[in-house]
């Protein structure tokens, strides 16, 4: 049957797609066509056998910013895929000069510039570690949760970080420039209203510390 042109695929539709180039995945389409089976048939051509899935796996290893892909076949002749791109989340840098999107799931990809930092969350990762390919999620939840009620409270931060020595430790930098300094396995939420309690009974002084020490529940301590 794939040897009529009854079914061969002759129009494809890409929808979806913003950071990966259309001529690209187009690129892959054909090549997956053009694969001989028994040294001779190319049956991907024909739109029975093309196999979506294969070239769907084959497109989000390499390209994670790729969510879901999805394939539709209508007969007789078009392909239609459509691409879902995942939002960043932040930016997660392992390194000086090394840094990735993250979104919500953990996934890492592309290859932004840190002055995106000022519209996306930003974390310096300074611990050393061989796997670079996912985020560490317990730190992402921990330090999202701190941004988000701080910003709750009108606190607002510039960027945040992972010590190189951290097990459970991780901060934020205040509009103010100091540190405020919190722990995986304390009440985060809580130790931000004791925070704001402090700040305001701060409000009359000139206080500019170094940083702020939450890493105790109930308790502040600064520099």
């Amino acid at each position: 049957m794939f040897f009529a042109k009854v079914f061969d695929v002759r129009n494809i539709t890409i929808n979806g797609l913003k950071t990966v180039e259309d001529d690209y995945v187009l690129r892959e389409i054909r090549q997956t066509m053009e694969v001989k089976t028994l040294g001779y048939l190319r049956m991907q051509e024909n739109i029975l056998f093309f196999d979506g899935e294969a070239l769907a796996a084959k497109l989000s290893a390499e390209f994670p910013v790729l969510k879901t892909i999805g394939i539709e076949k209508k007969l007789r002749h078009e392909l239609i895929i459509n691409f879902f791109e995942r939002m960043p989340s932040g930016i997660w840098c392992f390194d000086p000069g090394k840094c990735r999107y993250f979104d919500s799931e953990g996934v890492l990809w592309g290859e932004p510039v840190r002055s995106s930092g000022f519209l996306l969350l930003m974390i310096d990762d300074l611990r050393k570690s061989d796997n670079q390919e996912r985020i560490d999620i317990d730190f992402f939840n921990g330090i999202r949760l701190a941004a988000e009620t701080l910003k709750k409270r009108n606190i607002s931060t510039k960027e945040a970080g992972i010590p190189e020595d951290s097990v459970m430790d991780f901060y934020l930098v205040a509009d103010g420039g100091y540190r405020l300094i919190f722990n995986l396995d304390t009440d985060i939420e809580g130790q931000v209203e004791v925070l704001k309690i402090f700040l305001n009974d701060k409000s009359n002084v000139d206080f500019r510390p170094q940083y702020i020490d939450l890493r105790i529940d109930g308790r502040v301590y600064y520099k």
